[in-house]
């Protein structure tokens, strides 16, 4: 799972970490972890076991201790950046019972542990601008994906762009062409195939646009069909000083324009085209080869089923099937001290050699 972090980022000034109405969410969601644990032990004993893993942004002090608490662990998040993964910086918390048994927290970042570079998700001839105005070194990651509309695009500070060097006629002056990174770059660094958000977002507000001229107060659901009643609104009457549905022509995704809210809150309701919501779910998701790595040890603890048509290549090339972090002694978890059988099983298979990681990835 992964519960609103708005309430513990730090980019957010009016932050109320698990008092605060978001930061709730991930309270709740430990203790529904252990009812669940609970009523699973009831049914099947303790021969079952119920795994869990739940992503937040870095939590610190009384914040974290309030989450232990609420899921029942003695031990600390496992934390990782993607960076050392992928061509992204993406630094979180992994709230979770899975054996990982290896730790990054040592390391600092330095071109010997992940040499990804965020060029090969770029369009042709675009890098980041430390590429240009800076050192530019092939380890030189993309800054972590915000979801809040004015984080999106990053305008004031530009951390989100990517600049690309254009020679006049002549050959002798160049000019610096500046854009945000769009959502098809966005889904390569986040190790997710070329269109998984965009399509998706691109079906729903065609779908919203067909009916949007004549629908002025009418619930989406009269008219959608159900895989979209998730989507929680109703066509809104536009304000006059807010964005007015525009058809411009057919083809990219961002000429035709609609604008849609999000589900109500207590804050100001923010209305996004369907790059800027594309966007705002490519900020609020996990790290792929991040969540590869962490959810690996379920394939030794699980059966696992090939899907076929979902194998794919990232979009960089990686040394990560080169680099292996240092093992630490073995940790059990609460399932597996529980579990004298499992807890077996789990140690044998920390002191088995490890597989080199992948560049293609599997899915079980």
């Amino acid at each position: 799972g992964g519960p609103p972090c708005v309430d513990f980022s730090y980019v957010n000034a009016q932050r109320r970490g698990t008092e605060g109405e978001q930061g709730q969410y991930l309270v709740r969601f430990g203790r529904f972890i252990r009812s669940l644990e609970r009523a699973q032990s009831v049914r099947f004993g303790r021969q079952h076991n119920t795994f869990f893993m739940v992503e937040n942004v870095v939590l610190r002090g009384d914040d974290l201790e309030t989450v232990r608490n609420a899921f029942g662990i003695q031990w600390d998040p496992v934390e990782m950046d993607a960076l050392y993964l992928s061509p992204t910086r993406r630094r979180r918390h992994f709230f979770t019972n899975i054996l990982c048994d290896f730790d990054l927290s040592g390391f600092t970042y330095t071109g010997e542990l992940s040499h990804v570079s965020p060029t090969s998700c770029l369009e042709p001839g675009f890098v980041l601008p430390a590429d240009i105005f800076g050192e530019g070194l092939i380890t030189t990651k993309a800054n972590c994906f915000m979801a809040s509309t004015s984080r999106l695009d990053e305008r004031n500070t530009m951390r989100m762009y990517v600049v690309r060097k254009k020679k006049y006629t002549h050959g002798k002056e160049t000019k610096l062409i500046c854009r945000p990174m769009n959502v098809l770059e966005r889904e390569k660094c986040m190790g997710y195939p070329a269109g998984y958000v965009e399509t998706a977002v691109r079906t729903l507000y065609e779908a919203l646009f067909k009916n949007g001229f004549g629908g002025s107060g009418q619930k989406w659901r009269e008219d959608l069909d159900e895989k979209y009643h998730k989507f929680a609104g109703n066509y809104h009457k536009l304000p006059k000083d807010a964005y007015d549905f525009e058809f411009i022509g057919t083809g990219e995704m961002g000429e035709k324009r609609m604008l849609m809210a999000p589900p109500p809150t207590s804050q100001t309701v923010s209305f996004y085209g369907a790059e800027e919501y594309a966007k705002h779910l490519i900020g609020n998701a996990y790290s792929v080869p991040v969540m590869e790595l962490l959810l690996r040890p379920l394939t030794q603890i699980c059966p696992s089923r090939q899907y076929n048509g979902y194998d794919y290549n990232y979009e960089w090339t990686t040394a990560s099937n080169m680099y292996r972090p240092p093992r630490r002694q073995p940790t059990e978890t609460a399932a597996a001290s529980a579990n004298p059988e499992l807890s077996t099983m789990l140690r044998q298979r920390i002191q088995s050699p490890p597989s080199p990681l992948p560049n293609r990835r599997e899915t079980n």
